[in-house]
């Protein structure tokens, strides 16, 4: 690469549509091996906290919390932590042989995770309150 050049990353859309595109690692190795385990050491503790969240909130479910909306915040917590391990030996592999991938699909699976999780706790609500 030319000196004072711009690489030009591909757009969400880009991702999405044509696949992920895998990008050659420069730099220390250890680092981002590191940083590795401290993103999947983040995403256990949110999924640990929202399954301990969902259990917590099931014991006390007697104060009108529904034991369906317990296991779908239990359940995500769960989905949470499953994809954290996937992604952790999935960019492990990667690093090793010097390359990167966006996480652009566990991104999205997360957040759609998120979303029905949203929608089925409002859903439960509403019928709650009919």
């Amino acid at each position: 690469m030319e000196r004072g050049s711009v690489t030009r990353f591909p757009t969400i859309g880009q991702i999405v549509w044509q696949g992920s595109v895998v990008q050659r690692v420069e730099g220390s190795m250890a680092r981002d091996h590191l940083a590795n385990e401290r993103t999947f050491l983040a995403w256990i503790r949110t999924g640990l906290s929202l399954t301990g969240l969902g259990i917590g909130l099931l014991k006390i479910a007697k104060h009108g919390i529904s034991d369906t909306a317990c296991y779908l915040i239990i359940g995500l917590g769960l989905f949470m932590m499953g994809n954290a391990t996937r992604r952790y030996l999935h960019v492990m592999r990667l690093l090793t042989n010097r390359h990167f991938e966006p996480n652009v699909v566990s991104i999205l699976s997360i957040v759609a995770a998120i979303m029905i999780v949203i929608l089925g706790l409002l859903y439960l609500h509403l019928i709650e309150e009919l």
